[in-house]
C-alpha cells in the first residue's frame, strides 16, 4: 500500500502536463472577450452617468421653477442662445481659410464656439447618426471642455487641439448639410 502511494506521488510530481494548445487559445479568446465587454460596460457607464446628470439638472430646474415656468429651462435657454447662422458661417469661413488665430483672438468667436458646443451637447444642433458614429472620443471631450470653460480656458483647449477642432467643425457642418438636404427633400428633419 505504501508503494502505491509512492507511485501516485511520483506520478503527480512527474506528470506535469502542458495544457493543450486549444485550451490556451480558447482561454485567450475568452479573456479578450471579457476585456472587450469590460471596456464597453465602462463606456456605457460613462454615457449613462452623463445622461443621468443632464436629467437631474432638468428635474432640478423643473422643481425650482414649477410647471408654469418650466418653459425657460436650461434646454430653452440653449435653444434661444444658440449660435446663429451668421456666427456659424463666420466661423466656417475662418476655419476654411485656416485662420485659427483670428478665431482665438476674437471674444465673439470664442463665445460663438461655446454656444455651439452647448447646443451640440443639448441636441439643439443636430448630429445625425453617420456623423455621431464618426465623432472620436477626443472630439466629444473637446465639446465638453469648451462648453463650460472660460474664454481663456477655451482658447487653451483649442490651441492644444487644433486638428481635433477642425475635424469636429467639419463633422458638425456635414451633419447640418445632411439635415438641411433631408428637410428640403422630404419636409422633415
Amino acid at each position: 500500500m505504501a508503494e502505491s502511494n509512492t507511485d501516485r506521488m511520483a506520478d503527480e510530481k512527474g506528470d506535469q502536463r502542458q495544457p493543450r494548445a486549444s485550451l490556451t487559445e480558447e482561454s485567450t479568446k475568452w479573456k479578450r472577450l471579457f476585456e472587450k465587454h469590460r471596456y464597453q460596460s465602462k463606456m456605457n457607464k460613462i454615457d449613462y452617468e452623463e445622461k443621468i446628470r443632464v436629467l437631474k439638472e432638468q428635474l432640478k430646474e423643473c422643481e425650482e421653477f414649477g410647471d408654469a415656468e418650466y418653459d425657460l429651462t436650461q434646454m430653452s435657454k440653449k435653444i434661444f442662445n444658440s449660435v446663429t447662422i451668421a456666427e456659424f458661417n463666420r466661423l466656417r469661413k475662418l476655419i476654411a481659410n485656416d485662420q485659427i488665430d483670428l478665431i482665438l483672438s476674437g471674444r465673439k468667436n470664442i463665445l460663438a464656439l461655446q454656444k455651439m458646443a452647448s447646443a451640440l451637447t443639448y441636441g439643439v444642433i443636430p448630429i445625425t447618426n453617420p456623423q455621431r458614429v464618426a465623432l472620436s472620443k477626443r472630439e466629444k471631450d473637446l465639446v465638453k471642455k469648451i462648453e463650460n470653460a472660460t474664454v481663456e480656458e477655451t482658447k487653451r483647449h483649442l490651441r492644444k487641439n487644433v486638428s481635433v477642432f477642425k475635424r469636429l467643425f467639419t463633422t458638425v457642418e456635414d451633419s447640418l448639410k445632411l439635415v438641411t438636404k433631408t428637410f428640403l427633400k422630404y419636409g422633415i428633419a
